[in-house]
């Protein structure tokens, strides 16, 4: 799809996604209250503007695909940002699909679906199950539950999880500035600046900051220091005094929750949100006469 200009185009293609914005967002009816949505919502259609304004980006081969996979992307940072113990539970269980040979996980239909090994690539099952599950035995449970046919994961997630509690939701910090931030580094040469102030933070309040670090629509910011080649990975391992190889293992499950920091770097959730709260403002006093 080419890029265009014209702002009656730009709006029509607006108008074009919300209804696949919404039927995306229904596939996680339940986790998501309805200002959830909306801030869903709204980061889904910031990125459509500047991905279809921006000369330079690559054409959309399926725009109602990049749509529902920019949502999903969105929707689902935010469950793991709001569900941090469902978060764990859901690493678990995919741990196990993707290390247990008796088990697959691919993908259908832009969702992840694990099944039994033989039964690779077959469509997933959308009935409810009896099938008792543990939290504690998944492996089991998975085998029983999954010998009946494959699963959305996200739903097998959602099986497993009934009756955790989370913690409240006024206990989980706000994203905060650091996104703000980086909205505004239109250059190289800002987030240059902004990755040599980084490093002149103290280390535990640089990782707390990197491995939390959000883009506008909740996912991880991270990637953008070197895919500007400001900073590589190995820098960025380097920064967080992490070999290079386990940065490489949580790549794709960044921006990590405050609990799981903390189990990295041995600290309490709250130390993690304090340091990341100094490092913040820190980083504000010092850009902000950029």
């Amino acid at each position: 799809m080419p890029l265009s200009h014209d702002r009656r185009d730009l709006e029509q293609l607006l108008a074009d996604a919300e209804p696949v914005i919404v039927r995306t967002l229904s596939r996680r009816r339940g986790l998501l209250t309805e200002a959830d949505v909306e801030d869903v919502r709204g980061a889904v259609r910031l990125r459509l503007v500047r991905k279809l304004t921006n000369e330079e980006d690559e054409p959309i081969a399926s725009f109602a695909d990049y749509v529902a996979i920019v949502t999903l992307h969105a929707a689902d940072d935010l469950i793991r940002a709001k569900h941090p113990r469902r978060t764990m539970l859901a690493n678990r269980i995919r741990y196990v699909v993707t290390r247990d040979s008796r088990f697959a996980l691919w993908e259908h239909e832009r969702e992840l679906v694990c099944g039994l090994a033989a039964a690779r690539g077959r469509a997933p099952l959308t009935a409810d199950s009896d099938v008792p599950l543990d939290p504690e035995r998944i492996a089991p449970s998975l085998e029983r539950l999954l010998a009946h046919g494959p699963r959305v994961l996200h739903a097998v997630v959602s099986m497993f999880a009934v009756g955790l509690h989370e913690p409240a939701v006024h206990e989980l910090e706000p994203i905060g500035v650091a996104p703000r931030i980086l909205e505004e580094l239109e250059s190289r040469e800002l987030l240059t600046k902004l990755w040599q102030e980084i490093g002149g933070l103290p280390p535990r309040q640089r990782a707390a900051l990197l491995l939390n670090l959000r883009d506008e629509a909740g996912g991880s910011a991270l990637a953008l220091f070197p895919q500007t080649n400001v900073a590589s990975v190995a820098a960025i391992a380097q920064a967080l005094a992490m070999p290079a190889d386990e940065l490489a293992a949580i790549w794709n499950d960044l921006p990590l929750d405050d609990d799981r920091i903390g189990t990295l770097f041995d600290l309490k959730r709250q130390q993690v949100i304090n340091l990341r709260k100094a490092a913040r403002e820190r980083l504000g006093r010092r850009m902000a006469r950029w």
